[in-house]
């Protein structure tokens, strides 16, 4: 296993005083590294009925061919994530298709010339190894409709008999493809059955540039929860001596655009070091891994007690809700690990790139092994990932400075 760790100097503190146009394109430009038309991790496309926004999806079926093409999400293990689609042909024997056409302004055309000499990579499998017919799918990409350039899954080296996950391409690449076609895409993604095909699924759909170095564009920023500023690090404003729990102003935005991470078995882990070593916060009290992680006192015996929240939306929102009380269970809020005092590997994770982002640590109710039962999400809202926090004030005492020296997220990827 190669461990890449992104360690980043996230310091927390709270001090207690004694006082009560576009250029010359046509068309909006796509210019990610990786570029999601579905995928439960990586940045990109947003799949939904909203007719506005610059990455907005949206599934458009054929029926002027007299048929059409059921399309389901499913959780029958995804090659990624929590879902895939399942594509299934009518009973009747008849010709179908559609495609995931982009929404919103400028005639719903989306600009994705620098994709040119890349490549749509894309995971298939076939829910029959039986039917070598499945191989009669065609994919592709559609221009204007009518317009369209597609491959047969046979022609991408789709072997029918296997009934595993198989990665595919189509390369972006002439003579099918220039970057004149590809600065005028209006769906992303196109698939048409003959009238023999049976049900296949798909997972991972994403553009790629091309040459790209792995491991690039992982990154982690502090952001004001008021008006979105980037920042250094993250504090709380002046809660009271004994307030309880309270969120913080700032929150971190985790955000993928790498080629690196589209194919490999990779997690993040997110944990403090409140402890004497190197690196720590200096507490001397008993760590344990019942212990509670957060802020250090300034006199170093009290640690404010931490929890956070993995979510895929601004909390903030109108309607949405940033924190009730004390019932972890809605929104949940995990408990803050130390770095060497934790009881799993699972209980750090915050995203995982075989089921999604872990929203929710523990439910009620055990497992077949009596183990609680933890939660992951798909990231489909903005594509992009949060994390909030909150602290424990009952027990904080005037004129001392709590703090974290960092926070540690650690991406292992293998």
């Amino acid at each position: 296993m190669t461990t890449k760790i992104l360690k980043l100097s996230l310091p927390l503190f709270i001090c207690f005083v004694c006082v009560g146009f576009l250029h010359a394109q046509s068309y909006p430009v796509i210019n990610k590294n990786v570029y999601a038309i579905y995928c439960d991790n990586i940045s990109g496309a947003t799949l939904d009925d909203n007719d506005s926004g610059p990455n907005r999806i949206r599934w458009m079926p054929w029926t002027d061919w007299n048929g059409y093409l059921a399309i389901s999400e499913i959780e029958n293990e995804p090659f990624e994530g929590k879902y895939c689609f399942r594509f299934t042909r009518p009973p009747e024997n008849a010709w179908g298709g559609g495609g995931f056409n982009f929404t919103g302004p400028s005639g719903a055309y989306r600009n994705m010339s620098s994709y040119y000499d890349g490549a749509i990579e894309f995971w298939v499998r076939t829910t029959d190894k039986n039917n070598a017919v499945t191989a009669n799918y065609e994919v592709g990409v559609q221009f204007t409709p009518g317009v369209e350039e597609f491959f047969t899954l046979v022609s991408l080296n789709f072997i029918s008999t296997e009934p595993g996950w198989q990665k595919m391409y189509i390369p972006l690449t002439s003579p099918r493809f220039d970057t004149v076609k590809l600065s005028s895409v209006s769906a992303s993604f196109v698939i048409k059955h003959d009238p023999f095909s049976c049900p296949i699924d798909i997972d991972a759909i994403v553009w790629k540039k091309p040459n790209l170095a792995s491991g690039q564009n992982f990154s982690a920023n502090i952001k004001n929860r008021s008006g979105g500023a980037s920042v250094s690090s993250i504090t709380w404003s002046n809660p009271a001596v004994g307030s309880g729990w309270q969120t913080s102003d700032q929150y971190i935005e985790l955000y993928l655009d790498s080629d690196d991470f589209v194919n490999n078995n990779w997690s993040v882990r997110l944990y403090v070091n409140n402890g004497t070593g190197a690196g720590g916060d200096g507490y001397t009290g008993s760590l344990t891994t019942s212990t509670v992680a957060g802020l250090v006192s300034s006199s170093s015996d009290t640690i404010l007690p931490m929890r956070f929240r993995v979510i895929d939306k601004d909390l903030d929102a109108p309607g949405e809700v940033l924190f009730v009380n004390e019932n972890w269970m809605y929104p949940y809020w995990a408990q803050m690990r130390d770095e060497n005092h934790f009881d799993s590997a699972d209980e750090l994770t915050v995203w995982d790139s075989r089921q999604g982002f872990h929203w929710n640590f523990y439910r009620d109710g055990l497992d077949d092994d009596g183990y609680p039962i933890s939660y992951y999400g798909d990231l489909k809202n903005d594509k992009v990932l949060r994390i909030y926090f909150l602290a424990d004030f009952t027990d904080a005492r005037y004129g001392r400075e709590y703090r974290t020296n960092t926070i540690t997220l650690e991406c292992l990827n293998e």
